[in-house]
């Protein structure tokens, strides 16, 4: 009898601890999709309590298989810490580019930056042990694993293209005080073009001291209407689209971004007497990220409601149905959907703003 209580407790306890790896990998990544979502402490509560039940997992199976998953658990749970920290930080620099809170740029995008590069490098490496150790792990739990897989591998790049991107933006936000304006094109791939799609409608970005000062869109037919003088167009340009003269909306032809940004800078300034520090092409791809983040939105000049559903079915009814290419009617169309879309994006909620920025750089080239 006494054996028997023994072997009962011993197995108990084994079943117990066997439990809590279980349920270690089917909240791996949760953490990140709290994150995402934008609940903060939630994420916060669950990470701390992974890390307790991870340390002691690993104490029971030391020197085991499963002892080296619950090292990569809890290698994992140091990361999703480093993630908040991240989040909130990101958040902080959210709310002076939107909302004009004071903070110290600098000193969060320091912070950022070295994160950042922390996470890169750790990431990698938990993915690297992850897919070894799916090998020889019980299948039943194989989905858990690749779904954390999978969740780590998106991060990875995500974080990569973030890194890159924070050495940039003290020039991008004006933070030596001077305001930099940019040119943004919003192009519809509706209408083939070299560098994205037709020019239908530009905005001017401006910021200064890393606060969003405007961005106002018009039609580019206003600013084409301005140009003095005659501009002769490339040849192909006569031959396909049989245009006499060279104006900004035809002027992303040549297939180098760069090269057709000189351009269409060019023309800019030749229509509105204006200089730019850079220009952004913005096709539909990217407009749909937005949307994806701020939920369908009404354009009123048309009586639409637009969504990442139907967004391109609305964008080539208005570039081919009933109008001539390169029309003016499709260019309000493109610029009454650019302006509903700021105004939705300078209202959204901090958690909906981290979802724009994730899907933004997710399609950054």
């Amino acid at each position: 009898m006494g054996v028997g209580v023994v072997i009962l407790v011993i197995g108990l306890v084994y079943g117990w601890f066997l439990w809590g790896v279980v349920m270690v990998a089917k909240d791996l990544g949760k953490p990140i999709k709290l994150l995402e979502e934008k609940r903060i402490d939630e994420a916060k509560k669950m990470i701390l309590k992974n890390q307790t039940r991870n340390k002691n997992m690993a104490g029971f199976w030391a020197e085991t298989k499963l002892g080296e998953i619950v090292e990569i658990f809890l290698e994992v749970s140091e990361i999703e810490e480093k993630l908040v920290t991240l989040v909130e930080s990101m958040d902080k620099i959210n709310g002076a580019i939107f909302e004009e809170k004071v903070i110290d740029f600098k000193a969060e995008l320091t912070n950022v930056s070295k994160n950042l590069l922390e996470v890169e490098t750790e990431v990698g490496i938990v993915q690297a042990r992850l897919m070894g150790v799916r090998k020889w792990m019980p299948g039943r739990w194989r989905p858990d694993i690749d779904k954390g897989i999978d969740m780590v591998s998106k991060n990875i790049d995500l974080v990569s293209k973030l890194r890159q991107l924070t050495g940039v933006l003290p020039e991008i936000l004006g933070l030596d005080g001077k305001r930099r304006e940019y040119l943004v094109l919003l192009q519809n791939e509706m209408e083939l073009r070299a560098t994205g799609g037709f020019i239908g409608s530009y905005g001017v970005l401006s910021f200064q001291e890393g606060r969003l000062i405007s961005f106002d869109i018009k039609d580019v037919y206003e600013a084409d209407g301005q140009l003095r003088g005659h501009v002769e167009p490339p040849e192909e340009i006569k031959r396909y689209l049989g245009e006499a003269g060279w104006f900004m909306r035809d002027a992303n032809w040549k297939a180098s971004f760069p090269q057709s940004a000189k351009d269409v800078q060019w023309f800019f300034e030749k229509e509105m007497g204006r200089k730019v520090d850079g220009v952004i092409g913005v096709d539909l791809a990217v407009v749909k990220s937005m949307l994806n983040a701020t939920g369908p939105i009404f354009v009123p000049d048309f009586k639409e409601k637009i969504d990442k559903d139907n967004l391109y079915e609305q964008a080539e009814f208005y570039s081919e149905s009933k109008f001539f290419p390169g029309s003016v009617q499709k260019a309000s169309f493109l610029s009454g959907l650019g302006k509903q879309l700021f105004m939705e994006i300078s209202d959204l909620k901090m958690g909906q703003r981290w979802n724009l920025a994730r899907g933004l750089v997710d399609v950054l080239e």
